[in-house]
């Protein structure tokens, strides 16, 4: 995946964890100062005080790149509406990942190997 073909970026939170909230916060901040749009689902929306009013199976069809910061249920939430190809960045907020295999710390080097073509 080329830099130049993202300019939208889905957030999805695990609205139940505090450490989610404050690593989205920290990525709506970082996408910004890239110069990329941050679309934030409803659920994700309430809790980062934003106004977007996207159903978060309704994201993936709508961004280019989709994060989602939680766990394999948070994860799941979101597949059904990536089956046109939107790809899902997966950072684990649990104690176990199957399908969320990159902890949290790695957030910012994996989301910038993605921009970057290089994952």
């Amino acid at each position: 995946m080329a830099k130049s073909t993202i300019r939208r970026v889905g957030v999805v939170l695990k609205t139940t964890s505090p450490e989610a909230a404050d690593l989205g916060r920290q990525l709506v901040l970082e996408l910004e100062r890239l110069g990329l749009e941050p679309v934030i689902d409803r659920e994700s929306a309430q809790i980062l005080d934003s106004g977007d009013e996207i159903e978060r199976e309704d994201l993936p069809g709508l961004v280019d790149l989709v994060v989602v910061l939680g766990g394999d249920g948070t994860l799941l939430s979101v597949t059904r509406g990536a089956l046109g190809g939107t790809p899902i960045l997966g950072i684990n907020m649990g104690t176990l990942g199957f399908l969320t295999e990159h902890p949290a710390e790695q957030l910012l080097p994996m989301l910038r190997e993605v921009l970057d073509g290089r994952a």
